[in-house]
């Protein structure tokens, strides 16, 4: 059995389609999704109870009454009702195409057997950048933020490497996520990602799978990083400081979590990364580039020891 997570707000305009192409998988595995709105204030809850009313048995509506307030708290809330062998996590403005889960699926499948029985695994492909109406931006793939793919510990500590929309979680590494949301965590992918990393395995495979829509109001995932417009920008930003320290605090947060489940070298790790602002700025510089808490490219490192 899969779950499909998908976290609404204000999602009208394209949730019908994405809903749609959800329902159009082709695969003989049982998949439902559930469903859970943030208190939206256009018709998207009227949309979802129409949609549910056509198919009550693929659709679960989740109603607790609870604000959420943002998009990863309310992937956590959906969390607290998922309970299948596998879990997907969708955005309500992205669209799935047919082979989707069962592409995912079976490349999941292929890393359990090559794994240990038990081993907590994170799969993730990749997608296609477009527009509102579904039509392909001429893009360059390797100007992205998350064109490259770390899946080491020490790189995601200090970016994210994995875009949710785009992943399958299994049920071993779903038991170790506790469903309660900390206002530390920066995105609920971000912080899968970690524990992925941190206790079993991540998985990259190169498979187109769904569009990516990149339109107004959107800033997370396809942006180009290595325009001067971008960079120049990004030095400009105190929220680019701001971010190094989030990062820490994520840390932190992710360490009071789990570490009585990490093993001795991610432990340590993880604890280098948290005191760094104990040292002065020699050794923290060295600290970085000898660990490894690097982000994706040469003028983003810069722009880290510059602020570390």
């Amino acid at each position: 059995m899969i779950e499909i997570l998908l976290a609404t707000y204000n999602g009208e305009k394209y949730l019908r389609q994405q809903i749609e192409s959800l329902l159009s998988q082709k695969t003989d595995e049982p998949f439902r999704i559930v469903i859970r709105d943030d208190g939206s204030k256009d018709q998207t809850v009227s949309l979802i109870e129409s949609m549910k009313k056509l198919y009550p048995d693929k659709i679960l509506f989740v109603k607790d009454n609870k604000s959420c307030g943002g998009a990863a708290s309310n992937f956590f809330g959906l969390l607290a009702h998922a309970n299948a062998d596998y879990i997907m996590f969708c955005d309500q403005d992205d669209y799935w195409y047919p082979n989707k889960i069962n592409a995912t699926l079976n490349t999941m499948r292929q890393a359990e057997r090559e794994n240990r029985i038990g081993m907590p695994l994170l799969v993730y492909s990749d997608y296609r950048v477009v527009n509102d109406e579904l039509k392909p931006l001429n893009e360059n793939k390797k100007n992205n933020m998350v064109f490259k793919h770390k899946s080491d510990f020490n790189h995601l500590l200090v970016q994210n490497y994995v875009t949710g929309c785009t992943m399958m979680i299994n049920k071993p590494l779903a038991q170790l996520l506790k469903p309660s949301y900390r206002s530390e965590i920066l995105m609920h992918d971000w912080w899968i990602a970690l524990l992925a990393s941190a206790t079993g395995k991540i998985i990259f495979f190169n498979q187109v799978l769904m569009d990516y829509r990149q339109h107004i109001g959107q800033s997370v995932g396809a942006v180009d990083v290595r325009s001067f417009k971008y960079r120049i920008k990004k030095f400009m930003n105190p929220n680019t400081k701001n971010m190094d320290k989030k990062c820490v605090i994520q840390a932190k947060a992710f360490y009071e979590e789990y570490a009585n489940i990490l093993n001795s070298q991610i432990k340590s790790s993880l604890e280098k990364y948290i005191s760094l602002s104990q040292h002065n700025k020699i050794i923290r510089m060295y600290t970085l580039l000898k660990m490894g808490y690097l982000k994706s490219d040469s003028i983003r490192v810069l722009g880290q020891l510059l602020y570390i």
